[in-house]
C-alpha cells in the first residue's frame, strides 16, 4: 500500500465542504476511501452528529465542524493517524471522546502524532514531548535555534 492509504490527516482545518450536509460531508470521504454509508453512520454517531445530520455544514458551530473533520478519520480507517490541535473549538465533552478515540486507536495497533498544546489526558499511552533545546549565548543569532521554538 502507498502512503495515502496508510495515512489519515486531521487538520487545522476541518476539510468540510459547506455547500453540503453533515451526512453528506461523511458519505463523500466514505465513497472517497471506499466505505460505504454504514462507516458514515457510525461516525455521525459516535461524534454526536446523527441528529444534525441534515444540517447544511455552513450553519454549524465551529465545534460542530471540527467534530465532522474529526469524524474523517473513522470512515477513513487509516493505521496512522496525523492530528494537529485536534481539540480546538472543542468542548471538554468532544476532547475527551477525542482523546478516547487515540486510545483505541493505539489499543488496535494505530498510531497517532498529535501536535498539540493542550494535553489530552492519553493515560499510558507513549508520548514523546517535544520541548525546545536550551540556547547558549552562542548560538543566540541563529534564527532556528533562537527563535523559532516558542
Amino acid at each position: 500500500q502507498g502512503f495515502q492509504e496508510q495515512v489519515a490527516y486531521a487538520g487545522h482545518l476541518d476539510a468540510v465542504k459547506s455547500a453540503l450536509s453533515i451526512g453528506e460531508n461523511l458519505m463523500l470521504w466514505a465513497g472517497i476511501h471506499g466505505n460505504d454509508a454504514t462507516r458514515a453512520n457510525a461516525a455521525l454517531a459516535r461524534f454526536g452528529l446523527e441528529a444534525i445530520a441534515a444540517r447544511p455544514a455552513s450553519q454549524c458551530s465551529a465545534g460542530q465542524k471540527r467534530r465532522l473533520g474529526l469524524a474523517r478519520l473513522l470512515v477513513a480507517d487509516r493505521p496512522l493517524w496525523l492530528l494537529d490541535e485536534p481539540t480546538v473549538s472543542l468542548d471538554a465533552e468532544a476532547a475527551a471522546l477525542v482523546a478516547d478515540l487515540v486510545r483505541e486507536h493505539a489499543a488496535g495497533g494505530g498510531l497517532v502524532l498529535i501536535a498539540t498544546h493542550v494535553p489530552l489526558g492519553l493515560g499510558d499511552i507513549p508520548t514523546l514531548e517535544m520541548t525546545p533545546p536550551e540556547v547558549d549565548a552562542r548560538h543566540q543569532n541563529d534564527p532556528f535555534l533562537a527563535g523559532a521554538w516558542t
